[in-house]
């Protein structure tokens, strides 16, 4: 099947799949392989959040500013099913010097505006509280001093959870490159076999965009602006290798 086709992607989770989906937008027909199920490795532990607070300026948050927006692109097909929300999140500072970093953006309250009363009423069903991270290897498995570090920090910060019940914990590894940056691009010396990896914990955040970008730069043999600093060629990450 693989040899009638114009691309083959390998590796199901968000990223990959992004690739396999825009690539066939770009007219091309398409392969997606990959040793167990769709999105049933790192992409599987992921809490599928694409909140950009806390980021920092530069071409990663970028990159994650323009996957929110095509996201949500109205004219964009996506399932009835699929439960896609644009939030916002909340940083909470749990010590007093952390109220006095200054925010990068300061907003205004217009009173044009109004807001509508809704009714009120308790939380239902399950609380994510995640994450930490621990280099272990390929080892997947929980440890129960994260699992506590976890639950502290739930209670410190809805101190009405010390009365919930732990019903799940998991782990997945996290695809992190030697210098911490993406690697997004043609290979090095391997014509025609193109990389997309290394976005760590938050590939959410980045998917769709890296699908896009990348798709495009196949096709078109152009590098998008966007995709200059994660050149798998780039000095940085060859000086970071051991």
């Amino acid at each position: 099947m693989a040899k009638d086709r114009d691309a083959i992607v390998v590796g199901a989770g968000v990223i990959g799949s992004a690739v396999a989906y825009f690539l066939q937008e770009e007219g091309l027909s398409v392969c997606l392989i990959d040793r167990g199920a769709v999105a049933a490795g790192t992409t599987s532990a992921s809490a599928g959040h694409t909140s950009v607070q806390g980021r920092v300026p530069g071409p990663a948050l970028d990159l994650a500013l323009a996957n929110v927006r095509l996201l949500g692109e109205p004219k964009r097909a996506l399932p009835d099913d699929f439960e896609y929300v644009q939030s916002g999140g909340l940083i909470l500072p749990f010590a007093d010097h952390g109220l006095e970093a200054p925010p990068e953006v300061e907003g205004e309250l217009q009173k044009k505006r109004y807001l509508k009363q809704t009714g009120a009423g308790g939380f239902q069903g399950r609380f994510y509280v995640g994450s930490t991270s621990e280099f272990r290897g390929f080892d997947r498995s929980s440890s129960w001093e994260g699992v506590s570090q976890l639950c502290q920090y739930a209670i410190d910060t809805v101190p009405a959870l010390a009365r919930a019940r732990l019903v799940r914990g998991w782990a997945g590894l996290r695809p992190r490159s030697r210098d911490g940056t993406f690697i997004i691009g043609e290979a090095p010396g391997c014509p025609g076999f193109w990389l997309a990896t290394g976005h760590d914990s938050i590939g959410i955040l980045y998917s769709a965009m890296t699908g896009r970008l990348l798709s495009q730069w196949i096709r078109t043999g152009e590098r998008p602006a966007l995709l200059a600093m994660f050149d798998p060629a780039r000095p940085s990450l060859a000086a970071a290798a051991p």
